[in-house]
């Protein structure tokens, strides 16, 4: 994202000197606060804030944010836009209101201020949303290849409800935001492709019904018992998925879904949708030693180097549960690799790309979204 200064806030008595500093030195702005789960209740006190003083805002809540190479469960991070980005929040439940039409409108209708260059349309779902993917897939229909796509699941790794997106006067479940931006985020996940294909030939969603005529938990429970000597239980499930996610195979690439849960059934509900006759093989996620993630993304990065910039990333919790300790490593090297002065940013459930070969938007786990700005 295009933004042009970001503050961490660990005190939050800090909140209305900073936004009014930055209000008197750039009047026109727009601010993008991400707040961690445990600090959900503050966003009453940051909308307070940014009425009193006139500045446009739109937030999410993450499980917890990136800070001085850390993952921390408090405070605020706020994005400064020096002038007010063309943005929406919308409410997917709302009567009448089609949110893919209204995503498309505001994309539209501030694409001139970008040419001759393609912006990018920067999206954060609510992570309980079952069809994020139909959404991004009825979005590009309508805009096409006039945008590049990144974004990002907002919500609690707890998987339960919750207000997870925001603006100046609302607080949604269930909703959706999108802007449009000058920046062209960089997402990897580097996940290696194995053997062993399974053909999901019942899918509802993002729930799983059927795994070659046999429940999905029991197929998923055999193959990490054959496999990987994983005693696998209700109890213990999401404990060993996030080391053994699904990989949903495409043409172009391997997109991960991580099971969340199991439903009384034997059914897997995934975050992110999975494709009728979907083509799924059983990943491990590699560890920090095996991965070329920090690599790959420096390379993408590169290019749109700048000095003393700041690196804007969401991590997967996901992955971030995988590597345990090594994640905040992970981090360190990610900022040594991209050469920047810090890193900030919050943990994601989900992570949005554009596959680059076609243009499509697509839904990603266990990856980081990295950008650059100042």
């Amino acid at each position: 994202m295009q933004f042009s200064a970001a503050r961490y806030l660990d005190d939050w008595r800090e909140l209305a000197p900073t936004l009014a500093d930055w209000r008197a030195d750039r009047p026109e702005l727009g601010v993008l606060a991400l707040l961690p789960a445990a600090e959900g209740e503050r966003i009453d006190a940051v909308q307070a804030v940014c009425r009193a003083q006139g500045i446009p805002l739109c937030g999410a809540v993450f499980p917890a944010l990136i800070a001085e190479r850390r993952f921390v469960d408090r405070g605020v991070l706020l994005l400064r836009f020096d002038r007010r980005p063309s943005w929406v929040l919308v409410d997917t439940t709302a009567p009448g209101v089609l949110p893919v039409q209204a995503l498309a409108e505001t994309a539209s209708h501030a694409l001139t201020a970008f040419a001759p260059g393609k912006p990018t349309f920067f999206l954060i779902f609510d992570c309980l949303l079952p069809n994020v993917g139909s959404m991004l897939h009825a979005l590009y229909l309508t805009l096409g290849k006039r945008v590049h796509y990144a974004g990002i699941n907002a919500g609690n790794d707890n998987f339960q409800p919750t207000t997870c997106l925001f603006d100046g006067e609302r607080r949604l479940k269930n909703g959706v935001f999108g802007m449009l931006t000058a920046s062209h985020p960089v997402v990897r996940h580097a996940y290696p492709l194995p053997e062993n294909p399974l053909r999901a030939v019942s899918v509802a969603g993002n729930r799983i019904d059927n795994i070659e005529g046999r429940p999905p938990f029991e197929v998923y429970r055999d193959i990490l018992l054959r496999d990987r000597g994983v005693e696998l239980t209700r109890e213990n499930f999401y404990e060993h998925a996030v080391h053994y996610p699904f990989g949903e195979i495409s043409a172009l690439d391997v997109l991960v879904r991580m099971p969340m849960c199991i439903e009384d059934d034997g059914s897997l509900r995934c975050i992110g949708e999975v494709p009728a006759n979907s083509l799924l093989k059983l990943l491990r996620a590699p560890s920090l030693t095996e991965s070329h993630c920090i690599e790959q993304l420096a390379e993408g990065l590169r290019p749109h180097a700048g000095p003393h910039d700041t690196l804007l990333a969401f991590y997967c919790a996901g992955r971030r549960q995988h590597l345990g300790s090594d994640a905040e490593c992970e981090l360190s090297m990610l900022e040594q690799a991209c050469e920047v002065d810090r890193v900030v940013g919050a943990v994601s459930m989900g992570e949005i790309d554009t596959a680059r070969q076609i243009g499509i938007p697509q839904l990603h786990h266990a990856a980081l979204v990295c950008c650059r700005g100042k």
